[in-house]
């Protein structure tokens, strides 16, 4: 209640007493002093706190923008440039800032942007509203109702295409061993924004560059990849040669042994033969003995 009292008398002090300039309050802090005084007047309230002063300065700020959209909507809007007053036709601002805030309308930036403005006040689908609970005092309201009652204009009510489409996605057969749709969800898959083409064109540009650098570090893992193979290969190849140079030399070992028993036998047949001679001969002498001598 407090709030509604200092908003109306906010206006009425604005429309009587402050000149309606776009930002004459950001430069000239007179204005929103001018204000608070004259509402600190009204009301027990402390003009150096912070909250009062930041209230105050959104009504100034809303309270001008009003007013300037109530003076072009009189003396601008549809009014031939001839017609158009060169003086102010209020008493609460000068000429000279009469004849900024028509320089200003008059600018090809400013219609661009009110263009633009109206273009995306168009695109709102569903125009939020507040709507009565009471026929929902013994039924719980699911996610379609609650919905329905926030976006229902009191004129031509919710869009029946809109309720149509939630709930065929709400009476749609859900696939073999899957739930079928609830009605949160059903809001949440209609209501979706549509997205502009530059929003589109940013996101397929992040997806490039999300791309772009998955492909960076796919390649630097592939080169890693590589050298740790080409690591692992070199030490196989090693691994391989000092197998073949153990076998090479358990090869030359075994036949070395294999030689040294050759020779052996060798020997062993020759002190048989000499032995075998000796007791043949008759004139061997007696008591000898033939020793083998070792090569």
């Amino acid at each position: 209640m407090q709030a509604a009292k200092l908003a109306s008398e906010s206006g009425i002090i604005l429309r009587n007493h402050i000149p309606p300039h776009w930002k004459d309050y950001k430069k000239d802090a007179t204005h929103l002093k001018e204000l608070m005084g004259k509402v600190a007047a009204q009301f027990t309230i402390d003009i150096e706190d912070k909250a009062v002063k930041n209230a105050c300065t959104d009504l100034l700020k809303g309270g001008q923008r009003q007013l300037r959209y109530q003076l072009k909507k009189t003396y601008f809007d549809g009014v031939p440039a001839n017609e158009v007053p060169t003086t102010t036709p209020v008493t609460r601002m000068t000429d000279d800032q009469w004849k900024a805030l028509v320089e200003m309308w008059s600018s090809s930036k400013h219609k661009e942007k009110c263009v633009a403005n109206k273009k995306n006040r168009e695109k709102v689908q569903f125009h939020q509203s507040t709507g009565n609970r009471m026929k929902y005092k013994d039924v719980e309201p699911n996610a379609i109702d609650m919905f329905e009652e926030c976006h229902n204009s009191t004129k031509t009510g919710m869009s029946e295409a809109v309720k149509a489409q939630m709930k065929a996605i709400v009476d749609e057969p859900a696939p073999e061993g899957k739930e079928p749709k609830t009605p949160a969800e059903a809001v949440a898959q209609t209501a979706v924004p549509k997205r502009s083409s530059k929003a589109r064109v940013h996101e397929l540009e992040a997806q490039v560059e999300a791309e772009k650098q998955c492909s960076a570090e796919l390649r630097e893992k592939l080169a890693l990849d590589k050298k740790v193979m080409e690591s692992e290969a070199a030490r196989e190849k090693e691994r391989e040669e000092m197998a073949q140079a153990r076998k090479k030399e358990q090869e030359e070992m075994e036949e070395a042994i294999k030689k040294q028993k050759e020779e052996m036998a060798e020997l062993r047949k020759q002190y048989e033969a000499t032995n075998n001679l000796q007791k043949c001969s008759p004139n061997r002498p007696t008591g000898g003995r033939l020793e083998l001598v070792a090569r």
